[in-house]
């Protein structure tokens, strides 16, 4: 569901819900789909990187997102994926470490991280 990772992408830029993520931003409230989606897109950002680091021969290989659930935004992020239908279909959960879900084309996987290598900028911490 790549259209999933633009609207997270577009979420942290203007930090409106789009359609999407409407029931998400219910389930888990503001701040915390922001830092669900902030941490989403650096992983994201870092599997594009690694691809171009591959390409030009270096070594490097895909790798999960490593959640530690004493941190509430990764407890939420895992509810989300247990609950909400487009995070189940683009994610999934296996023991503590993030993937792309079964449901996501090697294409699709390739068109999300070169959106966020593209698009995502990340936020200065204040």
């Amino acid at each position: 569901m790549v259209k999933l990772i633009e609207d997270i992408l577009n979420y942290i830029a203007m930090q409106e819900a789009s359609s999407l993520l409407k029931n998400a931003e219910k389930m888990v409230g503001k701040h915390l789909l922001r830092m669900i989606s902030i941490n989403i897109a650096d992983w994201l950002r870092l599997e594009n990187k690694r691809d171009i680091w591959m390409k030009e021969g270096k070594r490097s290989k895909s790798k999960p997102l490593i959640l530690n659930y004493n941190y509430p935004w990764c407890q939420n992020l895992k509810r989300l994926i247990e609950e909400d239908e487009f995070f189940s279909k683009t994610f999934s959960i296996e023991g503590n470490e993030l993937y792309y879900s079964l449901h996501m084309s090697n294409e699709d996987r390739q068109k999300a991280k070169h959106l966020a290598g593209e698009r995502y900028d990340p936020p200065l911490m204040r």
